[in-house]
């Protein structure tokens, strides 16, 4: 019953977040245009997932790297 719920088990829900895995750094935004429709900009799913996915590029991009 939870796909029906959030959609979190959509076949769409995942290309997106298989794309947004691949994406190269910098590219969630054109990414993001390119795979979903309006509607799908506009749900609080797919909006939540691209602001996780664009917090964590900025976290990398903003902390340095110790190895």
């Amino acid at each position: 019953m939870n796909g029906f719920r959030h959609g979190g088990r959509s076949p769409e829900y995942g290309s997106l977040f298989g794309a947004l895995l691949n994406a190269a750094p910098g590219a969630i935004l054109k990414v993001t245009d390119k795979c979903l429709t309006l509607g799908q900009k506009s749900h609080p799913a797919y909006m939540e997932m691209i602001e996780l996915f664009t917090a964590v590029e900025r976290q990398m991009v903003d902390t340095p790297h110790r190895f």
